[in-house]
């Protein structure tokens, strides 16, 4: 779902970036995918246009190898300052979100079930392989879950949590008004603030490190051994548990337990100081 989403959020930028109507993108088919460093840093984003969709945009953008657009970050601003849909989050997803309050005990129960279908004994290596590539898909799933929920509830439930986020966020500090809209952008603040949340990518742990320690002042734990476990769940989910050289990954018993137990840690270690 995080995923579609931020696909989603790229619809209209992309679009604008190629001159095209966003709904006239929307008929094209395409993959999204973002060239990052291991620390997270985007190079470039890179949508691949299927061989039919592509000829659909010759002589309106060069593509590479005639399928693929790469796009630097500095060109791909997800957000006109000057033209901001106050109204652009879901509503009803917004409320799902928050109307569970305890994200954690939420985590545990799914990493429980999880731990459940790790005992189903299938008998066939190859379903076996299978089932464990999708418990690892999910236990990243509940990671990036449960960092949205707790994010999201404390800052909307504490005004001091939201004055933090919005002084320190970077889409903020490009936003420019005249004074005399003072009311008018304070009276939508909240609504500005819920969009850039639900728009924020949760398995990008760097990115999420930072805003944990600006907004709520906290010492965020370590990302490093979760982090490379986003890269693979990268590799499981968008390249069929492949890399990027073509290397098969696999995925066991033992490396599902070591998962379980870094992801209570690092939980424990964030629950402790909100």
């Amino acid at each position: 779902m995080i995923e579609q989403q931020w696909k989603d959020s790229l619809i209209k930028p992309i679009a604008k970036y190629i001159g095209i109507d966003e709904h006239e993108l929307e008929q094209l088919q395409f993959d999204i995918e973002n060239d990052s460093s291991n620390d997270g840093l985007v190079y470039s984003t890179i949508i691949e246009f299927s061989e039919e969709s592509a000829k659909e945009l010759n002589g309106i953008v060069d593509l590479e190898d005639g399928i693929r657009l790469r796009i630097h970050p500095s060109e791909l601003d997800l957000y006109d300052e000057y033209d901001y849909d106050f109204n652009y989050y879901d509503r009803d997803e917004f409320d799902s979100l928050i109307r569970d309050k305890n994200s954690k005990e939420k985590l545990l129960n799914e990493i429980n079930d999880l731990k459940r279908l790790m005992e189903i004994e299938l008998g066939v290596d190859s379903l076996k392989k299978i089932l464990y590539r999708q418990i690892y898909i999910g236990l990243i799933g509940t990671m990036e879950t449960y960092l949205s929920e707790t994010f999201i509830k404390n800052v909307v439930d504490k005004e001091d949590y939201l004055k933090n986020f919005v002084e320190t966020h970077h889409d903020f500090k490009k936003r420019k008004f005249e004074l005399r809209e003072i009311f008018q952008k304070n009276n939508a603040l909240i609504e500005i603030a819920k969009t850039v949340m639900l728009d924020t990518i949760y398995h990008n742990l760097p990115t999420i490190q930072n805003m944990y320690k600006d907004t709520f002042k906290i010492d965020f734990p370590s990302i490093g051994k979760l982090y490379e476990a986003v890269l693979k769940r990268h590799d499981l989910v968008h390249r069929n548990g492949k890399t990027k050289d073509g290397e098969s990954l696999n995925v066991g018993k033992d490396e599902l337990n070591e998962l379980i137990t870094d992801l209570k840690e690092f939980v424990d270690k964030i629950e402790s100081q909100i």
